[in-house]
């Protein structure tokens, strides 16, 4: 028999990660999918939720981490636009590592040519 509205059934634990998730707990969400993933390391799916979750809790380098190994896994091709889109709202609030040694290099350059 399905769940009623606004319950999930017990037995799949991404739909109920997900509800927590869009509820606003957080920390339930995030035990879940830790759970899932301790179980079942390559479900794209709540990785990238897992993603998802520890943006919006400013955990900008654990987001990216989840990221970085989740294009490594052979489903995320077809999550590419939503890997994408979290990579670009990273990139809004800290830009990555290759971009933050870009910037020191280059400011760094320009007192030398403003000199000459």
């Amino acid at each position: 028999e399905p769940a009623p509205l606004g319950q999930v059934a017990a037995e799949d634990p991404y739909p109920r990660a997900l509800q927590e998730y869009l509820l606003g707990n957080m920390f339930e969400a995030e035990a879940m999918l830790v759970g899932m993933l301790r179980g079942a390391p390559r479900d794209v799916e709540a990785r990238l939720l897992l993603a998802t979750l520890l943006r919006h809790g400013k955990r900008y380098a654990e987001a990216r981490e989840q990221l970085d190994e989740l294009e490594k896994l052979d489903g995320a091709a077809r999550w590419r636009l939503e890997i994408d889109a979290e990579r670009r709202c990273l990139a809004e609030v800290v830009p990555a590592p290759e971009a933050l040694l870009e910037r020191k290099l280059s400011s760094a350059q320009r007192p030398a040519a403003q000199a000459a």
